[in-house]
């Protein structure tokens, strides 16, 4: 088995056997890894708290050829983003795009761009202190990144300009639909936002923190984000930002 270093990002953690650990980290060098911390249960386990979700960590372990799961050897932690672990809402969008993660990528197929997303948006998280305007920014850096980067700047069936009041979008057309070509099943859109979403799209995590996601823009552009995510994952809604919804609301 060769000895092998890398870099990443825990997605989730639970418990193995008796005493020991799995984490899925998400690597630029090996995509996503299962690797199996033994001991990391016992009161003074090397590894510590480095096996927390949402924890930037430098990693040595054991590939095993043709297995999913991996023996760890050694966790240094590069970054524990304290802040956003500390704040139930940053926890949960910051869980949400971890979520996210698991869900779309294959076990060990990098994918250098979308661990850049993930790393940028939860630096960001910390950073600033925003979570939901964040996280709609890293789904849409992520379908970029995994091929399928919806289409807001003109229509997705006729290739025309969108001019006028409102426009549809559609997950499995891959865009924004103009008003000739749109239709009643369609998500609606105003002008406002396809503005906010193309900003989205195209800012960086820094800037892209800084806009609103409040008023009808904001909630046209979350409904556009839930047909995006449900068409993809085939889920209606993550788990993180369900938890979310009933710590605001109640179940």
């Amino acid at each position: 088995m060769p000895i092998c270093r890398t870099e990443g990002i825990v997605l989730r953690s639970y418990p193995f056997r008796d005493t020991s650990k799995i984490a899925v980290l998400y690597s630029p060098k090996f995509g996503k890894l299962g690797l199996v911390a033994k001991g990391a249960r016992r009161p003074k386990s090397i590894f510590g708290g480095s096996l927390e979700p949402i924890t930037y960590i430098k990693v040595t372990f054991y590939h095993r050829e043709n297995r999913e799961l991996h023996t760890l050897s050694q966790a240094e932690v590069v970054e524990p983003f304290r802040e956003v672990k500390e704040d139930i809402g940053l926890l949960g969008y910051a869980s949400a795009a971890c979520e996210l993660v698991l869900k779309l990528t294959p076990p060990e197929s990098p994918n250098p761009s979308l661990f850049r997303a993930l790393s940028d948006v939860l630096r960001e998280m910390e950073r600033r202190r925003k979570g939901e305007v964040l996280l709609w920014w890293f789904e849409l850096r992520a379908a970029e990144a995994l091929g399928y980067r919806p289409e807001f700047g003109r229509c997705v069936f006729c290739g025309g300009p969108l001019e006028g009041a409102s426009f549809g979008f559609r997950a499995e057309a891959g865009g924004v639909l103009c008003p000739k070509c749109a239709s009643d099943g369609d998500v609606l859109l105003s002008p406002g936002a396809v503005k906010l979403l193309l900003r989205l799209q195209t800012l960086p995590a820094s800037r892209a923190a800084g806009l609103s996601t409040s008023g009808p823009a904001g909630e046209q552009a979350r409904g556009v984000l839930r047909a995006l995510l449900s068409y993809h994952t085939e889920s209606k809604e993550l788990r993180a930002l369900d938890f979310l919804r009933k710590v605001a609301h109640g179940p």
